[in-house]
């Protein structure tokens, strides 16, 4: 469930459906998907009480370090608020690292989450050359 949550996050954040689909224009599906992943990981984690390898290796704990001392180094400036957004914005980074450090376990997984990546990056540079030469594929001008 955590695995294809990475992903369905992967492809709306490349492919941006709010952009172009007025359904969803007020819709945050990002924020919708990264939350039930988080929701369904945090779950899963509860049953197999296992909260201890979670920070098992050396990277795991810097990606930590790191957040507590960005959070901490703005704090100079004495604006609460900008401390906060600081927080919050490495706060999803640092929640996405975890999931993907936690669910792609195996080669398969990073064999199909790395094609996904590189075919959306692949993808996303092709339009940008074609909007260069006036072939805006998806007529929203976003690239």
């Amino acid at each position: 469930m955590e695995f294809s949550g990475l992903l369905i996050f992967l492809v709306l954040v490349y492919w941006r459906p709010q952009d172009f689909i007025l359904i969803f224009e007020n819709v945050r599906l990002v924020f919708a998907v990264m939350g039930v992943t988080t929701f369904f990981w945090l779950i899963k984690r509860i049953q197999l009480k296992n909260f201890r390898d979670l920070f098992l290796f050396p990277l795991d704990k810097v990606m930590v370090w790191f957040f507590i001392s960005l959070v901490v180094s703005t704090y100079t400036y004495r604006w609460m608020q900008y401390s906060l957004n600081i927080g919050i914005d490495y706060g999803k980074i640092l929640l996405f690292y975890v999931l993907i450090a936690d669910c792609i376990n195996n080669e398969r997984r990073l064999f199909v989450f790395v094609c996904m990546l590189s075919f959306f990056t692949f993808l996303i540079a092709g339009l940008a050359v074609l909007q260069r030469y006036g072939i805006d594929v998806f007529e929203v001008g976003m690239i």
